[in-house]
């Protein structure tokens, strides 16, 4: 019919204008012909403007075919930095953390001679940390006028003033993963609106004091016999920590208090307890980038562990914070990164070593893929092994598999919090910090297996202690240290150059005129 025919008309014309326009060159979607004598317009790159202040020398960002064997000195005899180019177009070049610089040399990096690069330190500062940047060529600075900072938490006001090239190592609201009150309730509140069962079950059951005391008691109830452990919610290195010998004591009026189910069949190497400390750092909130380390430390006890009642409060036997233990006679020091000799000698030589350089190996020994220069495991009394030693072990125990299973718990883990707190670190970094990528962290995940090899998250350490006091705490916190400012990437920029950048922007929206790039802005196609 007639109505029929000027709907369809209707609908093929609606559907015409909906279509879009077809490209330069082309006839409804498909390219021309050469031989209709038109060819197809290939869309043209976009270019990215990059920051004038950014150091850009074609120079710099070439290696060299044939390395040199000197390595090039400041006046004062020290290496300089060395510089690594773009991984792609449009991208910034940054600054290498490879280990020596001869090292760097070696692979055909090219010096960074022109700018001194520093970093400031704040609050305490780690051998590990101080000798990665050291071996990188980094100069230290007590102005402003840093790259990196590593110290404490900024405030408000001090991140709003950040270039958008300098970093940082905290994020704002780190203690939504460092409070253990915050920790627990982020895990809970992720686990109560997205389900997951087992898979968000990684901390044992917890009660923070005094909102949670009835539930306390009611679980006390139905479970006379069980063990509790008491820990502040805002402390670290086990300071307020005990095991709570009669918990019907506890007040109802206790505050700032977390009561938690103790891990009373734990697993056990020699008779003794130990924790994981797993490393784990982001470089950004949004997107959420996050990385394990590929190793860490085991911590023992110092006494053989025993559940009876009579030993619940020896403290060096239920807890495996170092800080409570290295005050025991039995401490034993783990001098397995290089050996005792080896390590004995660099000190004495002022030497550190990161990013993977390890010293030759003495006669004798046979080298090992978990270590640049291993030697046999650790024995029973080693307060500290490495996790690829602990990896060794649990292989040999129980097989393969086991580990496996084990380190899949622990990357489930590390997910499960992350994502519990990503909400209100994202919204602290968006309202604080100007640019989304000056903050990174590292943080310290305490994670313990019980007798079935279940792993259990403990808590996570916002300041993760990075001391040295054994050849293998240097060797791996000085590597991990390293790893993680190449996943930073610093940039080398000039501070001058960007204040300048800075104050120009500045004028052209006051004075309303079209942002002009300042002489000397470049383009990478």
């Amino acid at each position: 019919s007639s109505i029929q025919q000027q709907q369809q008309q209707q609908q093929q014309a609606h559907a015409q204008a909906r279509r879009p326009p077809s490209a330069a060159g082309m006839s409804n979607g498909r390219p021309l012909s050469r031989d209709r004598g038109m060819l197809c317009k290939r869309p043209q790159p976009c270019t990215r403007v990059l920051h004038p202040a950014v150091i850009m020398d074609v120079a710099l960002l070439t290696r060299s075919p044939k390395p040199v064997d000197e390595v090039p000195l400041d006046a004062s005899g020290r290496p300089h930095p060395y510089i690594l180019p773009p991984s792609f177009p449009g991208a910034y070049p940054t600054m290498a953390f490879v280990g020596p610089a001869a090292v760097a040399q070696a692979s055909g990096l090219q010096p960074f001679m022109d700018f001194k690069l520093t970093v400031k330190y704040g609050g305490i500062a780690n051998p590990p940390v101080k000798a990665a940047f050291r071996e990188a060529g980094w100069r230290v600075t007590k102005g402003k006028r840093w790259v990196v900072c590593w110290g404490s938490i900024f405030t408000a006001a001090e991140f709003a003033g950040l270039h958008e090239f300098q970093r940082v190592n905290h994020f704002p609201g780190t203690w939504e993963l460092g409070r253990k009150d915050n920790l627990y309730r982020n895990v809970a509140a992720l686990k109560r609106t997205k389900g997951g069962g087992d898979v968000l079950s990684i901390v044992p059951r917890f009660f923070i004091l005094p909102r949670d005391f009835d539930e306390f008691k009611a679980d006390l109830d139905r479970h006379p016999g069980r063990l509790y452990i008491q820990k502040p919610v805002n402390s670290s290195r086990g300071r307020g920590v005990r095991v709570v010998v009669n918990p019907h004591e506890v007040p109802r009026d206790a505050k700032d208090i977390l009561l938690q189910h103790y891990i009373d069949d734990p697993y056990t190497i020699n008779g003794y307890k130990f924790d994981m400390r797993v490393y784990v750092a982001a470089t950004c909130m949004d997107p959420l980038r996050v990385y394990i380390y590929c190793d860490g430390l085991a911590r023992f006890a110092t006494e053989a562990y025993s559940g009876e009642k009579a030993d619940l409060k020896k403290r060096c036997m239920h807890l495996t914070n170092y800080t409570v233990n290295k005050k025991s006679t039995k401490l034993a020091q783990n001098q397995a990164a290089y050996g005792v000799a080896t390590a004995a000698a660099e000190d004495a030589a002022g030497k550190d070593h990161a990013g993977g350089q390890a010293p030759t190996p003495p006669k004798g020994t046979k080298p090992a893929s978990h270590l640049p220069y291993p030697p046999s495991p650790p024995p029973p009394f080693t307060s500290k092994w490495s996790l690829k030693e602990l990896q060794a072990h649990i292989e040999a125990e129980r097989g393969g598999p086991a580990w496996q299973s084990v380190w899949s718990q622990v990357h489930d883990i590390v997910v499960g919090a992350m994502l519990a707190a990503e909400p209100r670190l994202n919204t602290e970094v968006k309202m604080k910090v100007p640019h989304r990528n000056i903050c990174f962290e590292v943080w310290g995940f305490d994670i313990m297996l019980d007798s079935s090899l279940r792993a259990w998250l403990i808590e996570v350490n916002t300041c993760p202690a990075l001391n040295s006091d054994s050849p293998l705490d240097k060797h791996l916190k000085t590597s991990m240290v390293a790893d993680l400012m190449n996943l930073v990437g610093p940039v080398p920029y000039d501070y001058d150059a960007y204040e300048m950048e800075g104050i120009a922007r500045r004028q052209a929206r006051l004075t309303g005129l079209a942002q002009q790039q300042v002489s000397g802005a470049q383009g990478i196609v």
